[in-house]
Order: C-alpha cells, then sequence, then structure tokens
C-alpha cells in the first residue's frame, strides 16, 4: 500500500500536483514509520521523496530536516559508504546548491562520488550521476576549469555504459553544453544541444517534457547571441510543448511563459512581454505559492520589464517582493539575491535615487564578500 502511495505522489508531481503529492506522501511515510519502523531504509527513503516535494514548493525549512533525517537512517542502518547513503549525500548537496549554500553542498558532493567510486567502480553510471553534481556545482562557483573534465568524464560513463543515445547521455549533454554557453563557446555549445534535442526526441518522443527543457536550452544559446527570432521560435515551442503534456497551469509552462517574454523584452516589445510574465506569475503562485523563488525569479523580470519602460513606481515594489522572498527563502548571499539587488540598485540610480541606491549597493558588496570568502576556502 505505501509503494502505490509513493509511486502515485510521484505521478503527481509530474503533473505539478505537488500539494497532492504531499499528502500522499506523508500517508506512505506513516505507513512506513508504523509497519517498518521508523529506522528502516524504506521509511528513510519516504522521508527523502517528503523532502524533495517540499523543497519543489519552496518550503526549505521543512525539507531539510528530513533530507537530513534520511541520511541519519541510511547511514545507521547501512553503513556510511552504501550506495543509498551516497544517494542521499547527493540529494542533500543538491538541496545545499538550490539554496546557495556552496560551501555545504561541495563536501557531500565529494563524500558521495569517493563511496560510488569505491564500491561501485569509477565507470558506473551513478558514478556518472555524482560527477554530473560536482560539475554543476563548480559551474555554479565560476570553476569552469574544474567543471569541464568532470562533465566530460561523465558524458563518456554515460556513453559508454548506458549507450549514446540514453537520455541521461542527453541530459549530460545538455549540462556541457550549458557550461560551454556560459563560457561564451557558442560553436561547441550548438551542436551538443541539437545532439541532446535529437536524443530525447527520439527516445522520448517530441511531446516530451524533458524534450521541452532541452528546446528551452537551445533558446536561450540563441538569446545570449541576440539571435531574438530564432529563440522565440523555440521558447515557443517548448512552451506548446508543456502546455499539451502537462497542462496550462503547470510550474514549467509557467517557466516556458516566463522564459517566452524574454526575447520580447530584449525587442522592447513591452506588451507581449507583460503579458507572458503576468501569465507565468499567476500560474506560479497558484501552483507554488507565493514566496516560492521561482514566483521571485518572474517578479524579478516583471520589475525589469517596467524599470526598462522608466516606470519606476511600477517597478520598485515587484523589486521589493522579490527581494523579500529571497532573502526569507534563499538568504541574503544566495546569487540570486544578489542579482535582484543589483538590478534593483540600478532602477535607484536611473531613477537618481543615489542615496538609496548607494545603501543598496552597500548590501550587495557585503554579501558578495562574504561569498567571496566562503568560497576562497572551497
Amino acid at each position: 500500500m505505501a509503494d502505490s502511495l509513493n509511486n502515485l505522489a510521484w505521478i503527481y508531481q509530474a503533473l505539478g500536483k505537488y500539494e497532492q503529492a504531499k499528502e500522499l506522501c506523508q500517508r506512505a511515510l506513516g505507513i512506513y514509520e508504523q509497519v517498518l519502523g521508523p529506522n528502516h531504509p524504506h521509511t528513510a527513503n519516504s522521508f527523502n521523496s517528503l523532502a524533495s516535494f517540499y523543497q519543489a514548493l519552496g518550503k526549505y525549512e521543512l525539507a531539510l530536516p528530513l533530507f537530513q533525517r534520511a541520511l541519519g537512517i541510511y547511514e545507521q542502518v547501512l553503513g556510511p559508504d552504501h550506495p543509498h547513503t551516497a544517494n542521499s549525500f547527493n540529494s542533500l548537496a543538491s538541496f545545499y546548491q538550490a539554496l546557495g549554500k556552496y560551501e555545504l553542498a561541495l563536501p557531500l558532493f565529494q563524500r558521495a562520488l569517493d563511496i560510488h567510486e569505491e564500491i561501485l567502480g569509477p565507470d558506473h553510471h551513478d558514478t556518472a550521476s555524482c560527477l554530473n553534481g560536482l560539475a554543476g556545482l563548480y559551474q555554479a562557483l565560476g570553476k569552469y576549469e574544474l567543471a569541464l573534465p568532470l562533465f566530460q568524464r561523465a558524458l563518456d560513463i554515460y556513453e559508454q555504459v548506458l549507450g549514446p543515445d540514453h537520455h541521461d547521455t542527453a541530459s549530460c549533454l545538455n549540462g556541457l553544453s550549458g557550461l560551454y554557453q556560459a563560457l561564451g563557446k557558442y560553436e561547441l555549445a550548438e551542436p551538443l544541444y541539437q545532439r541532446a534535442l535529437d536524443i530525447y526526441e527520439q527516445v522520448l518522443g517530441p511531446d516530451h517534457p524533458d524534450t521541452a527543457a532541452s528546446i528551452n536550452g537551445l533558446a536561450a544559446l540563441h538569446q545570449a547571441q541576440r539571435d531574438y527570432a530564432q529563440a522565440k521560435q523555440y521558447y515557443q515551442r517548448a512552451l506548446e510543448i508543456c502546455q499539451k503534456a502537462l497542462g496550462p497551469k503547470h510550474p514549467r509552462t509557467a517557466t516556458c511563459l516566463s522564459n517566452l517574454a524574454g526575447p520580447y523584452q530584449y525587442q522592447r516589445q513591452y506588451v507581449q512581454a507583460k503579458r507572458y510574465y503576468q501569465q507565468a506569475l499567476s500560474i506560479h503562485e497558484q501552483a507554488l505559492g507565493t514566496r516560492h523563488p521561482d514566483t521571485a525569479a518572474i517578479l524579478n523580470g516583471f520589475a525589469t520589464l517596467y524599470a526598462q519602460q522608466r516606470n519606476y513606481a511600477q517597478a520598485e515594489p515587484h523589486y521589493k517582493r522579490a527581494i523579500s522572498i529571497c532573502e526569507q527563502i534563499l538568504g541574503n548571499e544566495h546569487p540570486d539575491t544578489i542579482k535582484v539587488l543589483t538590478n534593483y540598485a540600478g532602477m535607484l540610480r536611473a531613477a537618481n535615487r543615489n542615496t538609496k541606491a548607494a545603501e543598496i549597493e552597500a548590501r550587495i558588496a557585503a554579501a558578495q564578500a562574504k561569498r567571496q570568502q566562503e568560497h576562497s576556502q572551497l
């Protein structure tokens, strides 16, 4: 019964019905605790699942103790060097990375990798997953020279073990593409994005949400090169896939709408951009709540749109609300918090509110200094 509830919970999560998924997972957890006991590995799996649902809802303060409790059970029952324990390290590391707490994520990613390499071997696909996660963290840290060989090694493993046309191979190709894009090496990024897309279309079909995610990557690449016409076409195609596969009220549909607003905004087509931001914000607030980081990201885009039109009276409350969410949920030093603060300070300068701008810039400098100090120790 509990296994069926857990499986149904994941289906609801895939559909964007996070509250229903959470309730099912809570029921499954109650059964596991009653039948198998509070320290059984299946109970730990259920803790991990519930933590993931809370993370998706942006309720990080509820997710963290569940991730930690699951890890404690695995270490106690299975041992500190068991593959399940390593997977739990990986989950907790990804959670800390989402919070911008890279100094906590790094040793967990590294420990998970060490366990998998020792127990499963250097060429196991779970080892590749750890390499992928660690590479993504180094990319977030701006340490591209450390990320690149890890992505490449993970890709080699996936191709060798799972095959060149496996969806995990495609996912790794997308990660490597994103790194090349961050490096400005667009000529290397595009064929990898395209290869990933070809795999998704072949393996999962042209109308699968993961196919849409790959199309979004190509769109972002063209947008970075100011090829807005092509970016719009890709973003529109991704939106249509998500609307068809997931429904018009799914958070991933909202993300596609927010993405589509970007090229319209860059081309000063403000009416269209505003419409997409409004639709995206409405969906996110309904599906994920008014205090979710993804909601803050849309508010930041909305505020920037108003600021570009010198409508500072409309821009400011959107910036303030986005900052409040980011600082409360992600913390003062998170890159997303700093990004919104930087945009807000730019708006204040444009509005000749230099005293207030200097105050915000001082907060930015303090946050950046603290991050730099933390990262220098990694």
